[in-house]
């Protein structure tokens, strides 16, 4: 359990939201049209007397629910009279809920990692954030909805980490984390309860375990939650004869999932670039990570696929897939005994113990990663670019046989490097690539590990520039636009863009701190073998297709193939879905 922030380091906090978020609380004009508008609305309610509806001039605002009208008509009602046009009262809940974020988020952050110092920086950082100080000087939702945000997650936390550490969680934890959510409902819909669900089934799937839920009492909760909300939508649904959901349902919510709204509308990745800007100065951490360890790797890629020839990208590319031979010296270095290694070959034993839906998951990702539907597209629209005539068939098979021979030799030899940690005990489950280098040194040498670690990191860039062809292979195939590694990048800058959109979204993935790469593998992995099966149907109507391949199309024994390799994936599918909807079926 964390140490907490202490009083001083809240004093400080709260003196650090006072000189950034009150100047121009009372000056600045409005400055937003929503803004305006919330205000506007709310002064219409004090004046009239209904604090049922939110009307806008002649017009129901049937848009966001009720809560910051409330809150703003209270901050009047103590400091300000409803004829009052001074639009500082109006924002004081914002400026006051931005206060309430920071302090929250201080003692989130020293709860998580144990250190009042990361909480104070956490607080900080939060109280700086650009966004933060622009949204307290607003008389919007955002702030206040922030407010109920960080309440529920420190709530949810809290009650993560005791149940974890096998601590009692007493019951005003999950009263918090249920009003909380309340005020949320109240404040903009579903929006804070969609954050906490999406936070309870990443940590429930990330253990593997849903019983934690228990300690948040969710029966209760739900029944706490309903109270408080449910007086308000049902008077508003009596008031608007029914009006109110269905109108901020399908002319809000609903067109801003699937279109811009209001003008407010920007290309895929907007928001995530501005945060460099709304995040500010706490974006700055992000810089040295971001030119240190992950720079080089992705020039090295944009090196690969920018060349404007095939047969460029491709020299390159084998060029550093035969690093992957690395792996083969560190597995000598661990010194394996080798007539094991040759009987487990041979008999396929012995098999792993422990959970079977674990095995049952690794054997489905494993399968993943070598029969993926990406593998088509790559492998297709590369035959066209090298420009493969029906001679060269005998040529591509050769290289598709030793590719896969050399994959697998490479892959066996990362395992058996890797073995001394399983026979020392060491726990690496929640280890990332260097994390399996630093542990093996001691064990291995330090060539060993350098060797191990040199390797990874090729594999991995190696896979970056594969996929990411290939996903612009399939973006240029579906949009019909010039799709090819012989096109300059004038003439296919949507490949090129999509090519390293790609490499650049997978690089920004491997720099969130603690994220579960391991999961996300193996997630998507396990994806593929269930997408798999209909790629290949359509492949094999397409190969036995007479007028597509002429003299070439596919003969008896390469359906037998293909059908049972289909039909494999297909059974693993379904006994992984029935695992995981019966998991008594392996015994769990």
């Amino acid at each position: 359990m964390g140490e907490g922030v202490g009083v001083p380091r809240y004093a400080l906090l709260c003196l650090l939201c006072l000189i950034l978020h009150a100047p121009g609380l009372t000056s600045i004009p409005p400055v937003d049209r929503d803004e305006a508008r919330f205000a506007q609305a709310t002064r219409q309610m004090l004046e009239t007397g209904d604090f049922i509806r939110i009307r806008f001039q002649e017009q129901a605002r049937n848009k966001k629910p009720i809560g910051i009208h409330w809150l703003q008509a209270a901050a009047i009602a103590l400091f300000s009279t409803p004829g009052s046009t001074a639009i500082w009262t109006y924002r004081l809940p914002s400026a006051l809920a931005a206060t309430i974020a920071v302090l929250f988020t201080s003692v989130l952050g020293a709860t998580l990692l144990s250190s009042r110092r990361a909480g104070f920086v956490a607080g900080v950082t939060m109280a700086s954030a650009l966004a933060l100080v622009v949204e307290a000087h607003l008389a919007k939702t955002d702030a206040a909805l922030l407010a109920a945000v960080v309440a529920g997650q420190l709530a949810l936390g809290i009650v993560y980490i005791r149940v974890r550490a096998g601590d009692p969680v007493r019951r005003p934890l999950a009263v918090v984390f249920w009003t909380a959510e309340a005020a949320g409902i109240l404040l903009k819909g579903p929006a804070a309860p969609a954050l906490a669900l999406l936070a309870v089934a990443t940590l429930s799937i990330a253990d593997r375990n849903i019983r934690w839920i228990k300690a948040l009492r969710p029966i209760a909760g739900l029944i706490l939650t309903t109270l408080i909300t449910a007086p308000w939508f049902v008077a508003i649904e009596q008031a608007t004869e029914g009006r109110f959901l269905a109108e901020s349902f399908w002319q809000d919510l609903v067109p801003k999932l699937v279109d811009e709204q209001e003008s407010h509308g920007a290309p895929p990745g907007s928001y995530l670039a501005l945060s460099l800007a709304s995040f500010w100065p706490g974006s700055l951490f992000l810089v040295p990570a971001l030119v240190l360890l992950v720079g080089g790797a992705l020039v090295i890629v944009v090196a690969a696929i920018t060349t404007g020839r095939y047969w460029t990208w491709e020299r390159i590319t084998l060029s550093l897939a035969i690093f992957n031979g690395l792996f083969i010296p560190a597995a000598i270095l661990a010194r394996p005994d080798w007539h094991a290694v040759g009987h487990a070959m041979l008999t396929w034993t012995p098999f792993p113990g422990g959970n079977r839906y674990e095995i049952l998951l690794l054997i489905l990702a494993t399968i993943g990663a070598t029969v993926t539907p990406w593998m088509l597209f790559f492998q297709q629209s590369a035959v066209v670019d090298k420009g493969m005539q029906p001679r060269d068939i005998s040529a591509g098979r050769f290289d598709t046989f030793l590719g896969a021979l050399l994959a697998s030799v490479f892959a066996i030899a990362a395992i058996l490097a890797t073995v001394p940690l399983f026979h020392h005990g060491i726990n690496a489950a929640d280890f990332q690539a260097a994390q399996f280098a630093e542990a093996l040194e001691p064990l291995i040498g330090h060539t060993g590990a350098a060797l191990f670690a040199l390797g990874i990191f090729e594999a991995g860039i190696v896979a970056a520039i594969a996929i990411s062809t290939s996903s612009a292979y399939a973006f240029g195939e579906v949009l019909q636009t010039g799709h090819s590694l012989n096109r300059p990048l004038r003439e296919a800058w949507p490949f090129y863009l999509t090519l390293f959109g790609s490499a650049s979204a997978a690089a920004a993935l491997v720099l969130i701190p603690h994220f579960p790469l391991e999961f996300v593998v193996l997630t998507v992995n396990v994806i593929a073998v269930l997408a798999m099966p209909p790629a290949l149907a359509f492949l094999l109507l397409l190969v036995n297709d007479p007028e597509v391949m002429g003299e070439h199309v596919n003969g008896f024994w390469g359906n037998v193939a293909g059908v049972t390799v289909t039909i494999l994936l297909i059974c693993a599918g379904l006994g992984f879905g029935l695992a995981t909807v019966f998991p008594k079926l392996l015994g769990g």
